[in-house]
């Protein structure tokens, strides 16, 4: 049983830690964002990742970078699945309006194959034998 679950238990705990970052950043990090050190300090118990070529120290910057990237990934996820679910309707419906947006989706569906095709075929070269 606990096999089965694990993952999911690696996952939420993940996620209620970077939720807990990105909402009390200051709980997780005793320095402020803005805050300078010494640049390029080792890893050491006062700054767990060492510091930048700034000064800043990186686990905080990670701590306080949580919340935007957050934001980011859940408003692009939103708008995508907004623009799929307009087009998905638009290419149900009959007519001129539905086989647009069907043969729209088609392209798309093709593009992930024709771009490793492509890839593929740069690292191939040019064949002489044909």
């Amino acid at each position: 049983m606990k096999k089965k679950y694990g993952f999911l238990l690696a996952g939420m705990i993940l996620l209620v830690l970077f939720l807990t970052a990105a909402v009390l950043p200051g709980a997780l990090t005793p320095y402020g964002q803005k805050q300078m050190f010494d640049a390029w300090l080792p890893i050491s118990g006062e700054h767990f990742l060492g510091t930048n070529s700034l000064g800043y120290d990186i686990y905080t910057e990670l701590v306080y970078g949580a919340g935007d990237t957050l934001f980011v990934g859940l408003f692009s996820s939103i708008l995508t699945m907004a623009i799929g679910v307009v087009i998905g309707v638009a290419s149900s419906s009959k007519g001129l309006i539905g086989g647009l947006f069907s043969g729209v989706i088609n392209v798309f569906m093709l593009l992930p194959r024709l771009i490793s095709l492509i890839v593929l075929a740069a690292f191939l070269g040019q064949s002489r034998g044909t």
